[in-house]
């Protein structure tokens, strides 16, 4: 950036924001992750968590698009599910739906149980399996709506 872009309000922000920027997954947990603080009150932990849910829908661009609010929410349920290792790496895949997610982590399983002799597919989705409850890097607890089930029927 020259000189003169940086006298450029508008490119300057761009940069600016392009260096810095966080990833979705960071909004994302920063979200699922925020506790109220004993000194505020309960209005003021609405605003955090207000301004962190917006900044992780934004950033997935879901905040203003139902059907990728929609998938967003199935996607992180779907997460819920899979060991750190799948999950991990199906985030540096960048799949772009759940359809997608759930293709290529059945690539991924298929291809590297193939190589090993005596076990089958089946054998290391039961094992996926036993550990689908434990809590991963990227999933501090699943997404499970229970007293605002009407709130998301409303979009469904």
């Amino acid at each position: 950036m020259s000189v003169e872009d940086c006298q450029d309000y508008p490119k300057l922000k761009e940069a600016l924001l392009t260096t810095y920027a966080v990833v979705p997954e960071v909004y994302r947990k920063r979200f699922r992750n925020l506790n109220k603080r004993h000194s505020e009150t309960f209005s003021e932990f609405a605003f955090r968590l207000g301004v962190q849910f917006r900044r992780w829908l934004e950033s997935e661009g879901a905040y203003d698009d139902v059907g990728n609010f929609r998938e967003l929410i199935q996607l992180e349920q779907f997460n819920t599910y899979l060991d750190s290792d799948l999950c991990s790496w199906l985030l540096d895949q960048r799949p772009k739906n759940t359809s997608e997610t759930a293709r290529i982590a059945d690539q991924r399983v298929a291809i590297h149980t193939a190589g090993r002799r005596g076990q089958s597919s089946r054998d290391w989705r039961q094992r996926q399996h036993r550990h689908a409850g434990s809590p991963h890097k990227f999933q501090s607890q699943p997404f499970k709506p229970q007293a605002t089930d009407h709130m998301f029927s409303y979009f469904m």
